[in-house]
């Protein structure tokens, strides 16, 4: 007695991914198994099913996480690590076939700003020193760049080193310090950090006569605040120099000044606003 047997060939499961590694929070995998997966024939004509799952670990991480069509693109993954992708494919003869293939969502660097500065200074002789130290790579990989960006009104404008010293403003305002890192992964972080720069004062005098006679001399002091429009003035400092008596002052206006002898004299009024610059 015979009994007539057909053993059926499988079909060949392949794919290949566009880009097998990537960083977490931009990953975007594509897959491709229509130019690769075929039947006996070395065709597609014969493939009845083709079946994904994206991420064989549970949970499953992926979004989709699984597909049915014979392409897929935009896989986002919600977690780093190394992920196993699966394909399965079935013929029109029941028969199948699976090929399994790994992808890498790499974790980022992480950025910090160290400021050993006043994060808030008067415009006038402000400065500050920053530096990336603090910023950490993650296990197996290091920091590969840096690049700083300073805000309006900086010098310098931006830097490529771990560190930026001396750094200043031109104008006031806050001022928002932006620092990117990178590690060898090519994958990156981002910080920022705000600092305050407050307007400077304007000290600027006026007086009654600039030139006046000896016995009769009668001068009149005062601040003209107007030329500090950005900035509230609260306290005042002068000093009448060498012999004026009174020889100081500390309020916006001194009248009935008088110097011990005649010649050349020097005023000097110093300004203070309500945030301390001068």
């Amino acid at each position: 007695h015979q009994i007539p047997l057909t053993v059926k060939a499988h079909p060949s499961a392949d794919f290949r991914i566009a880009d097998s590694s990537q960083c977490f929070r931009s990953n975007k995998f594509s897959v491709n198994s229509s130019n690769y997966s075929n039947d006996i024939l070395g065709t597609r004509s014969n493939i009845k099913n083709t079946i994904w799952d994206f991420d064989l670990a549970s949970p499953n991480t992926a979004s989709p996480s699984v597909s049915y069509t014979s392409d897929q693109n935009n896989i986002i993954y919600n977690k780093i690590g190394v992920k196993t992708i699966r394909l399965i494919i079935e013929d029109k003869n029941g028969c199948t076939d699976t090929m399994d293939r790994n992808i890498h969502v790499k974790e980022h660097p992480i950025a910090t700003i160290e400021n050993s500065s006043k994060s808030s200074q008067c415009k006038y002789l402000n400065s500050f020193d920053l530096n990336a130290s603090k910023s950490t790579a993650v296990n197996n990989s290091q920091l590969d760049s840096f690049y700083w960006s300073l805000g309006s009104g900086s010098s310098p404008q931006n830097s490529i080193n771990d560190s930026v010293n001396n750094l200043t403003y031109s104008t006031a305002g806050t001022k928002t310090i932006q620092l990117i890192v990178k590690d060898k992964n090519e994958c990156s972080d981002t910080t920022k950090l705000n600092v305050v720069i407050y307007e400077s004062p304007v000290a600027q005098i006026t007086v009654n006569t600039d030139t006046q006679c000896y016995k009769i001399q009668n001068f009149n002091f005062e601040s003209d605040d107007t030329k500090s429009t950005n900035s509230s003035i609260v306290k005042y400092s002068w000093r009448f120099e060498p012999d004026g008596n009174p020889s100081t002052g500390n309020s916006k206006r001194v009248n009935n000044l008088k110097f011990a002898n005649y010649g050349e004299k020097n005023i000097t009024l110093v300004v203070r606003n309500a945030a301390g610059c001068i």
